[in-house]
């Protein structure tokens, strides 16, 4: 399997799995957004966030949509990873909805490595 292929199915999986966990509490993520930032979001932006994660997996799995799926999720990580600074900076620490609620635990620096780790693998589906 190219690294390519390869970058982009870890991405599109990791993209499945966050929608899905999130289904099931999907105003979970508004709410954590609004403490992450410290202002009211609507609730809908669980939805929506559900669903850009599962497009952003559907043009990650076909190889002639694959790279705009990889421009997609730098846009959204790269959003993510700054209201995740954004909090931090502001000595803000939520509970992180990244994931539903699987590993929920407080927002932390972590959560920015790891974006950068996904950004890397959006950004070696781009160049390779």
């Amino acid at each position: 399997m190219p690294i390519d292929a390869l970058a982009a199915f870890i991405l599109a999986a990791v993209f499945v799995m966050s929608a899905v966990a999130k289904v099931r509490q999907p105003t979970a993520i508004a709410q954590a957004a609004s403490e992450m930032l410290g202002r009211s979001l609507p609730s809908s932006l669980g939805a929506v966030v559900i669903c850009i994660e599962c497009i952003a997996a559907l043009l990650l799995a076909v190889s002639s949509t694959r790279a705009a799926g990889a421009v997609l999720s730098l846009v959204v990580l790269a959003t993510f990873s700054v209201t995740i600074f954004r909090s931090l900076r502001a000595g803000r620490t939520p509970r992180c909805a990244c994931f539903g609620n699987i590993g929920a635990a407080a927002i932390s620096s972590t959560d920015l490595v790891r974006n950068g780790a996904l950004m890397m693998l959006a950004t070696l589906v781009l160049v390779a």
